[in-house]
């Protein structure tokens, strides 16, 4: 999702060396937050108790079905937090980035691109909307997996997959 920002801003400036674009959650501007829920935000993911709000956190971005290895790789990113430096750089991820630039590259992509959005990804006040913002921008193709969360290709990947499969193959031939 974060990395969608440098998908844009690549495909924008340097169009001979992307294809095509599948941006999954994708954050392409910044979302309005209040001072009052960023401040929360800040607090939570203090220690001793940020990694345990963050766990619950993403264990709520998956409101449809979760994937069989879910406990598994919960578990290995709980293991992959508690390092010191792993955690500060996931905090100073949620804390320093800002997509604000990228937006005024969505119409210099020319590339075709496929929007992935769950219909109930939290990561956004309104995921739909955020979703067909974002396609139409960059003029794509949209993909809404009803009842999925930040994490739709995890949650529904026959369906994700079908469509990632058939957007690639239409960008690059059988």
């Amino acid at each position: 999702s974060m990395f969608s920002a440098a998908s844009v801003l690549v495909a924008a400036q340097r169009p001979d060396l992307v294809a095509g674009l599948v941006l999954a959650g994708p954050f392409v501007r910044d979302q309005p937050v209040s001072k009052v829920m960023a401040l929360a935000m800040r607090a939570a993911l203090l220690r001793p108790w940020g990694l345990a709000a963050w766990l619950a956190y993403y264990t709520s971005s998956h409101p449809g079905r979760r994937p069989a290895d879910f406990g598994e790789y919960r578990a290995a990113l709980k293991t992959s937090l508690r390092r010191a430096p792993y955690w500060k750089a996931f905090v100073a991820t949620t804390r320093q980035t800002t997509h604000a630039p990228v937006e005024q590259y969505l119409d210099a992509v020319t590339a075709p691109a496929l929007v992935v959005m769950g219909s109930r990804d939290r990561d956004f006040k309104d995921p739909v909307a955020e979703a067909n913002f974002v396609a139409e921008r960059l003029r794509g193709d949209l993909l809404l997996v009803e009842g999925a969360g930040h994490y739709a290709m995890a949650e529904y990947p026959e369906v994700v997959n079908r469509r990632v499969l058939a957007f690639a193959t239409a960008v690059f031939g059988a």
